[in-house]
């Protein structure tokens, strides 16, 4: 019970807000809707009161400025226009405390309230227009202060009173504007500190992005290097675990790119490395593709959803493109040009296999391609035995 009343009263007060409101307007919403609450249920006590009384007119009047604030309250909800609420809200309180200062009220008590409005019209209008508002309210105020001494009125303001009361008047009028000033800038400075923070963590969020690419990116190829390409194999292996499919790995490796180096120089063997680059990048056709480079002359191809067969034609038409390149290699044994030895495997991941098993299966290919002649594809199957000879699990050194 207690609950849903904190919830009702939560909801009454919000209500007019928007979630991508600042913070500003959402305080001055809270505000006009407190003011609107208490004075509806203020003064649709005062006019039951003054009814029961025999003052007519003031119950009259209370309860026109209840349901004025309840028509500002039901305004304020559905329109959501907290400008035209709050500028109707302190126009009515502004007219109330006018009215009462007129009539004398309680004991004659009017003035005292009126210390009130300096507050609301700075906090709801802001420096400027709150001081206008401020200046057309005490001006009728002490218009009825003044005339209360030449016509005859509800209550007579002495001089004394007048000038405690212009005195005083001033002196809040004057910590109010000083509180809101220094609330505003102080806002402002905080609004600006902290745009500063977006665009420091946008920049951060950038350099980061950057920093992530470089250290994931081979800087000859622009491939992916072996860090990524561990971290993409991860991923797909534990995909493919999901959903029961296919998942196939190709280990490629130019044919005798020392010799390569040793004869044509550096300059020329970091040449060859981007052509083969843009190659492997050509015949990635689908998103989940992927090519890295994971050694100085080593490649590697991670197929999603992809069989024997299919991975058997994307390996053997990165080993025609590479061959229909015809790069002169005169150390290569036997076809003097550039070529490449790739070795391909297999398997529908599940608990009991692993991806370093697949890796270790693809490098036996590769071992047999190079065996067996290289400029060749060679597939081995997961589950036959795998011997591998001098290539290491988590490495992709081959024969060269």
């Amino acid at each position: 019970m207690k609950r849903k009343i904190k919830r009702v009263i939560i909801d009454f007060i919000t209500s007019g807000m928007l979630k991508d409101y600042p913070t500003e307007i959402l305080r001055r919403i809270i505000m006009v809707n407190l003011m609107c609450s208490i004075g509806i249920i203020c003064f649709s006590l005062y006019a039951v009161i003054a009814f029961f009384s025999g003052k007519y007119l003031i119950s009259a009047i209370d309860s026109v400025i209840f349901i004025f604030m309840a028509v500002v309250l039901f305004c304020l909800r559905k329109t959501k226009n907290y400008t035209a609420s709050g500028f109707m809200t302190a126009i009515i309180i502004g007219l109330v405390l006018v009215f009462y200062v007129y009539a004398g009220w309680y004991r004659e008590t009017a003035l005292m309230w009126t210390f009130v409005f300096p507050l609301i019209a700075y906090f709801i209008f802001g420096t400027y227009c709150g001081t206008v508002m401020l200046c057309i309210f005490f001006s009728l105020v002490m218009s009825i202060v003044v005339l209360s001494n030449f016509y005859e009125m509800n209550t007579v303001y002495t001089v004394k009173t007048a000038f405690r009361y212009v005195t005083s008047f001033f002196v809040v009028s004057v910590i109010a504007y000083c509180f809101e000033y220094i609330r505003k800038k102080v806002q402002m400075e905080l609004i600006e500190k902290n745009e500063q923070l977006e665009r420091n963590a946008g920049k951060l969020e950038k350099l980061n992005k950057i920093l992530n690419r470089q250290a994931t990116t081979d800087k000859l190829t622009c491939l992916c290097n072996r860090r990524r390409f561990n971290e993409i194999f991860l991923l797909e292996w534990n995909r493919a675990l999901r959903s029961s499919s296919e998942l196939s790995l190709l280990i490629c490796d130019l044919d005798y790119f020392k010799k390569f180096n040793d004869t044509y120089g550096h300059p020329e063997g970091d040449f060859l490395l981007r052509q083969i680059a843009l190659i492997f990048k050509r015949n990635m056709e689908r998103p989940g593709d992927f090519a890295a480079r994971i050694g100085g002359e080593e490649f590697a191809v991670i197929l999603e959803k992809t069989g024997r067969s299919g991975a058997e034609i994307v390996a053997e038409r990165i080993r025609r493109d590479i061959e229909d390149l015809c790069i002169e290699h005169m150390k290569s044994v036997k076809y003097k040009i550039v070529t490449i030895s790739i070795g391909v495997s297999s398997c529908i991941p599940d608990r009991r296999k692993s991806r370093q098993r697949l890796m270790k299966a693809a490098d036996a290919a590769l071992y047999k391609s190079k065996a067996a002649g290289r400029n060749r594809v060679t597939y081995l199957d997961y589950n036959k035995p795998v011997r591998t000879g001098k290539i290491k699990v988590n490495e992709t050194a081959s024969v060269k």
